[in-house]
């Protein structure tokens, strides 16, 4: 009797969804897995192995599969994710093979005492080899530490210099490639934390860094739409290394992001609640500009209460007229940056539309429109056209026309790293313009928004 088929679980891993995605256009070509893989050069034992995120696709055939089954290239654009996933795995496998022995007994070793046992159970990291066959020098420089017990100088400079690069290509890169790359420094800073050897000024310092890496993450994690309690966590645990070394400027930011999370999840009480909470540690720092306007205000406006959102907005223009601020469009996850003007503005621009004010939206958007095109930001520049689009349908004479124009170019914008907040407020304008269904362009962006909405990227956002 033939063997029943094995259910695929998509939703498992990148892996797993990779090869029910190749099972999907298969069967919807009508092909078996002999018939698919004499199309490209696979026998069908490999076809199936593939399809139950058993074997990963080489990148030559997955090109071939999108050629013969006319997928439009959605396997080729998967496929590194997939990949980063499978090289995690076998990370882990070889770890728990080689790198992870049994525990010794205490005691005499060839002659020697040891003065601590030994192991890499802990230092486990979930980057991968980037591309071109080098090891991950983080990894290198853990497994080092690990087999020897030797303290290697430097290693604060690695952490830092790894945040720096990190924040650098944020937007570039997006939450979902580099939230590997700063779990690998969370762990190698925890490690390096547990050396009972270390100096007040150096434990102090490493506090500092592993502080940063927590903020960072829970950053990562609310643009990545993971559940709440994710990017909660991480930011806990960033306030409390803050607070332990007293980093007060590191503490307000990290509360910044908490109520960001907070916000996307839909608890505004909250989420103002947590802004005001930061903004009382340090009322008149920089980094409460970012508190007042992106969390304040945007909460208070979901709330519908104009009085409070329009207090935020003012208290946050005082703040930054006290401050000299950066210029441009000041990236979302600087750590040590205030706000600047044009930054703050577009985060007026969101608040103003909670609360119906068309035209204060457009006015704000139009104050910052050269800055968001000139950005390297196509995150700034995809949801201040989302914001704009859903001003044009508020009011007496809606604009449906440009209002599903601006939305097209925000999901042209947000389209290479998709992030939550532009997927929900791309949702979010389709919603607003609902009553007009029937008209051509609303059909149009909603034909843009499902088609962006199934790209591998925007797969990976678990709103």
């Amino acid at each position: 009797m033939p063997q029943p088929r094995r259910p695929l679980q998509p939703n498992r891993s990148a892996v797993d969804w990779f090869g029910a995605e190749i099972r999907y256009w298969r069967e919807l070509r009508g092909l078996t897995p002999k018939q698919l893989g004499d199309l490209v050069g696979l026998s069908p034992d490999a076809v199936e192995k593939i399809e139950k995120g058993d074997r990963l696709l080489s990148a030559e055939h997955a090109g071939k599969m999108d050629q013969e089954l006319r997928t439009g290239g959605i396997l080729a654009r998967f496929r590194p994710f997939a990949k980063a996933e499978a090289d995690k795995r076998r990370i882990e496998a070889d770890r728990r093979r080689i790198v992870s022995p049994s525990p010794r007994p205490r005691g005499k070793l060839d002659g020697k005492q040891p003065t601590r046992e030994v192991t890499l159970e802990a230092h486990a990291f979930a980057a991968s080899p980037p591309e071109g066959g080098w090891d991950d020098p983080q990894q290198v420089f853990s497994q080092v530490r690990a087999l020897t017990g030797a303290t290697i100088m430097g290693a604060a400079e690695i952490v830092d210099s790894s945040i720096i690069a990190l924040v650098e290509s944020y937007e570039a890169r997006g939450p979902q490639a580099l939230a590997p790359e700063a779990r690998s420094l969370r762990a190698l800073s925890h490690q390096l934390l547990a050396d009972r050897g270390l100096g007040a000024n150096d434990r102090r310092d490493l506090l500092h860094l592993a502080g940063r890496v927590s903020a960072l993450l829970a950053y990562m994690a609310v643009n990545a739409g993971a559940p709440l309690l994710t990017s909660q966590a991480y930011a806990v645990e960033a306030a409390a290394l803050a607070d332990e070394i007293g980093d007060t400027n590191l503490a307000v930011w990290v509360a910044g992001t908490r109520s960001l999370s907070l916000y996307y999840a839909g608890s505004y009480a909250q989420a103002d609640a947590i802004a005001a909470a930061g903004i009382a540690r340090a009322p008149a720092s920089a980094q409460s500009i970012r508190l007042l306007v992106n969390g304040r205000a945007r909460a208070l406006g979901r709330l519908h209460n104009r009085y409070g959102a329009e207090k935020a907005i003012r208290q946050a223009l005082d703040l930054a007229a006290q401050h000299e601020l950066p210029s441009g469009l000041t990236s979302c996850i600087a750590l040590d940056e205030p706000y600047s003007h044009a930054r703050l503005l577009a985060n007026a621009v969101t608040a103003r539309l909670s609360l119906g004010d068309a035209g204060q939206v457009n006015e704000l958007a139009s104050q910052i429109e050269g800055l968001v095109d000139s950005s390297d930001s196509a995150w700034s520049r995809a949801l201040v056209r989302l914001d704009q689009a859903t001003a044009c349908l508020v009011g007496k004479s809606p604009d449906v026309d440009r209002a599903m124009e601006l939305g097209r170019q925000a999901l042209r914008a947000g389209e290479v790293t998709p992030i939550r907040s532009v997927l929900q407020r791309a949702q979010e304008l389709h919603q607003a313009a609902a009553p007009w269904s029937t008209h051509s362009a609303v059909r149009d962006y909603a034909a843009a928004l499902t088609t962006w909405r199934s790209s591998p990227a925007a797969g990976l956002l678990t709103t």
